[in-house]
């Protein structure tokens, strides 16, 4: 497990390719943390780091988001904090298969995705003002 201090959302660049080396074959990356912790900051920056050229924007009540990414595979961004359905109602069993990439933020709302592989993510407020810290 790691764990890294973070002070601006840029600082997760720095992370994100070990990251994305740590999910080895899995595409779910579940994002932990209280409200304003930086789940959604995250996701901005892989993103980025995918190649994902749109404007991020949180689900929050759309719930899901796709992005196209440039070798034409999906990153999909889902918000669960409100949900109260199946996953597979929000995020069919296909669209599970050919993502690259599913950021899931609030997954406990949602416990079947525990049963799937995946790679937690977990972001706190830290102990210095303006940062958090990143555990994966």
């Amino acid at each position: 497990m790691a764990q890294v201090s973070i002070y601006k959302p840029e600082d997760f660049d720095t992370h994100i390719p070990q990251i994305l080396a740590d999910m080895q074959d899995k595409n779910l990356l579940l994002l932990q943390g209280p409200l304003g912790a930086g789940k959604t900051a995250f996701v901005k920056r892989l993103g980025k780091h995918l190649g994902v050229e749109r404007h991020i924007v949180s689900p929050t009540f759309a719930y899901t988001r796709e992005y196209i990414l440039p070798d034409q595979g999906r990153m999909m961004h889902l918000d669960l904090y409100r949900y109260r359905g199946s996953l597979e109602e929000i995020l069919p069993k296909d669209i599970q298969g050919e993502a690259r990439i599913i950021c899931i933020e609030w997954p406990e709302m949602v416990k079947e995705v525990f049963d799937f592989p995946h790679l937690i993510i977990n972001l706190q407020y830290g102990t210095e003002k303006d940062s958090r810290t990143l555990l994966w």
